[in-house]
């Protein structure tokens, strides 16, 4: 199973932090998971319109889309609006250990 996880991300050490610990609980329930976090691109002069078309590419590939934590930024909206257009099923965690209600 692949999941597209959604977290917001904006280089905030927190955020980046949170990411982490859902990331490790997915992985401990042998889950595979893409998170694309935009500071891959930073530098690389991708716009942010060009960052989420690669994301929506990813999120077509995935089996189920994660939403974790607040998902309140723009980028993570838009994520999850594309998922719910494509019919993507979709998961709700608002903290990391409830990753492992997952299966």
């Amino acid at each position: 199973m692949i999941v597209y996880m959604i977290h917001k991300f904006r280089l905030d050490p927190k955020n980046i932090e949170e990411a982490k610990k859902y990331i490790k609980e997915f992985l401990e329930k042998k889950v595979a998971v893409i998170y694309t976090p935009p500071m891959w691109f930073v530098g690389a002069n991708v716009s942010e319109e060009e960052i989420l078309q690669m994301c929506f590419k990813l999120i077509d590939k995935c089996d189920v889309v994660a939403v974790c934590g607040e998902a309140e930024s723009r980028g993570t909206i838009r994520e999850l609006l594309y998922a719910l257009e494509k019919g993507k099923t979709i998961k709700v965690f608002s903290e990391p250990n409830e990753v492992k209600y997952f299966l």
